[in-house]
């Protein structure tokens, strides 16, 4: 089975390029400063009262240091306009441009990203890899697609939503008519395809974290929730499962001595056709004696 997981580029989980530098007013406005008693003191000039706002020198550094810092932000938002993972809007629109994608009416900066990347692989017909991109360019909206080989002959689509959304009847619809295109799949394979959404079996979790005496249960109970969601994001996808040893760590947060389950969990095997959904848990918390 190949799968095809969210294809788009979350940019909070890529780290800054080094182009792209911190920008601070203050380190700025420092830097300045001390390199004008620097250079006074060079001269022969003892300066001590930079620390007074008063000072025209002061002055002067400070709306300098303002002028640099939005030359430096205006310097890293050209950086990222040209980095397909941070651009947006017409930028977006110049760096698909680049590998003959044009935004379609309606399309989100996500989409464009979404048909951009699928563009980079032209694999032969009838590749798995082959059915994954026609099905995203039919459908941009998909979150993940699924292909796999169904018996003598056979091949098996599951498509997979957004969270929280199902497949619409138009997808199935898209993504069928752009198979019967010329150079979609191979003659013999048009016959035999099956198009079939991922069922959604749900989730849920009940956990006590045992903590020490001190730390606030209130910022402990929200690392916690906060790992679960992540965990919930991760196995959002067509073939993955939930062990139960996913929930014990998403639960074991800074702080947390113990996990106890408030009630028996039932795991997600992994499947084919099926994707993860997360229901919801409920944390408690309980003190150490």
């Amino acid at each position: 089975m190949k799968t095809f997981v969210a294809p788009q580029i979350n940019p909070s989980l890529l780290p800054a390029p080094d182009a792209i530098e911190e920008v601070d007013f203050e380190s700025i406005r420092s830097d300045r400063i001390t390199d004008f008693v620097q250079r006074a003191a060079s001269e022969g000039l003892d300066y001590d009262v930079g620390g007074l706002e008063t000072d025209p020198v002061v002055i002067v550094e400070e709306v300098d240091s303002y002028r640099e810092t939005l030359v430096r932000a205006r310097i890293n938002d050209g950086i990222r306009a040209v980095l397909p993972a941070f651009a947006k809007g017409a930028d977006l629109d110049h760096v698909a441009l680049k590998s003959g994608v044009v935004r379609q009416p309606g399309w989100s900066d996500k989409t464009l990203l979404q048909a951009y990347l699928a563009n980079f692989a032209r694999p032969s017909a009838g590749s798995e890899d082959a059915y994954i991109i026609h099905c995203v360019e039919a459908w941009p909206d998909a979150y993940d697609v699924a292909v796999r080989h169904a018996g003598r002959g056979q091949v098996a689509i599951t498509l997979l939503a957004k969270p929280g959304e199902r497949v619409p009847e138009g997808a199935f619809d898209a993504i069928r008519e752009r198979l019967r295109g010329r150079y979609a799949v191979p003659l013999t394979d048009r016959d035999m395809i099956t198009i079939g959404e991922a069922s959604l079996p749900v989730w849920t979790a009940a956990v006590t974290l045992v903590v020490p005496p001190g730390p606030a249960p209130s910022g402990i109970v929200a690392a916690a929730e906060k790992q679960f969601a992540d965990l919930a994001a991760i196995t959002y996808a067509i073939g993955m499962g939930v062990p139960l040893d996913a929930i014990y760590a998403a639960a074991r947060v800074p702080n947390v001595l113990s996990v106890r389950l408030d009630e028996p969990f039932v795991e997600i095997p992994r499947s084919v056709n099926a994707a993860p959904v997360f229901g919801g848990v409920r944390i408690r918390t309980e003190v150490a004696r």
